[in-house]
């Protein structure tokens, strides 16, 4: 089987495109059986279409001129499955992406100023017919399949899998003074922050707790701002964007992670930030929210200071549970996190997808 992914992250924001084009496409190469190859979505446009590929995974961006291209790849055989991990109209306004995909308009440059074009036709119209063009759909969470299963012709579940052969998952944990608890995210996490309540929960725990630091890792500079309002300096670590394969060894760092969600569009993300945390053994605090309802390694609670605070303090206070939970993450992630145990997941998509 020979196997196209389309990636849709430019370099300079590639994260998405890593789990859902870069990991399955290696993993792929590594059966030795099959081909699979990863092309940014701009090379697809310009290369000829090759009647050689069986799949076509395309990611995000179902709109002209791209439906074009998939159609026209279609003609020569292939069977193209769309692939993406959001739900675009619940994308809250915030995000720098919102204009374009709730407001149709997009954003460029004339004479030194933004300036916004508005699209003919919506982007979520676009987008929906183009899940009716292509011949099945995936998505790494079972709401957002739920939420577009009418608009496609076959929806698969595929869980984002780690690809636990990055040497980054085994480097040696960094020593460092006093205890870390860290959390990253980039610019759609500001509501997972503001509307969690975990704010104040963590301005207690760095109250009481002096030896505690807060790493907070990416792009989000109102939740940069808004912790330096509450946190001491002392006790707050940032640390800017890291490309993807890296990541891990910025995670290595947390003594405790943080995973809170908050809002119908977090409730559609991926288990990607917990299974992060339990592939190297780091007790997590999340929301009890729909991406974590199966991950282990970690304390759950509803969206309250109280719940944060107690389940915090219970990572900190208590090094039997720390010590269970760390090893029960460790044991789910080799189970259920790595790509390598789970390759035929994407493979099985692909022969139902074959035989129509």
């Amino acid at each position: 089987m020979n196997i196209l992914f389309v990636a849709a992250d430019e370099d300079s924001e590639w994260s998405t495109s890593e789990w859902l084009c870069a990991i399955p496409a290696a993993a792929i190469n590594r059966t030795g059986k099959h081909i699979a190859r990863v092309v940014h979505r701009n090379q697809f446009l310009k290369d000829p279409v090759d009647p050689n590929w069986d799949i076509i995974v395309f990611e995000r961006l179902l709109v002209s001129p791209f439906t074009e291209k998939i159609q026209e790849c279609q003609s020569r055989g292939a069977r193209v499955i769309a692939r993406f991990d959001d739900n675009f109209a619940l994308m809250p306004h915030y995000v720098s992406s919102a204009w374009l995909w709730r407001r149709s308009i997009v954003i460029g440059e004339k004479n030194g100023k933004a300036v916004g074009h508005k699209l003919q036709e919506s982007m979520l119209k676009q987008f929906r017919e183009g899940l009716g063009i292509c011949d099945a759909a995936s998505t790494p969470s079972r709401l957002l399949c739920q939420d577009y299963e009418r608009y496609a012709k076959q929806m698969f579940y595929v869980p984002n899998f780690a690809d636990l052969g990055n040497p980054a998952w085994t480097a040696p944990k960094p020593k460092h003074d006093g205890i870390i608890i860290g959390w990253g995210g980039g610019g759609t996490h500001k509501q997972s922050i503001r509307d969690s309540s975990i704010l104040p929960a963590l301005e207690i725990i760095c109250r009481r707790y002096p030896e505690v630091k807060l790493m907070i890792c990416g792009n989000e500079q109102w939740v940069k701002d808004e912790l330096a309002k509450r946190i001491p300096e002392e006790q707050l670590i940032f640390k800017g964007w890291v490309p993807n394969e890296e990541w891990p060894r910025v995670v290595a760092n947390f003594d405790i992670g943080l995973a809170p969600l908050a809002g119908s569009y977090d409730d559609r993300r991926s288990w990607v930030k917990v299974i992060d945390y339990t592939i190297l053994g780091v007790p997590w605090v999340a929301s009890n929210r729909p991406p974590y309802k199966s991950v282990q390694g970690g304390i759950k609670i509803h969206n309250k200071r109280k719940g944060w605070l107690r389940a915090i303090r219970t990572l900190l206070d208590k090094p039997s549970t720390y010590q269970r939970l760390s090893e029960t993450g460790l044991r789910w992630s080799r189970a259920y996190a790595g790509i390598q145990n789970h390759c035929n997941v994407y493979l099985n998509m692909f022969d139902k997808v074959l035989r129509g």
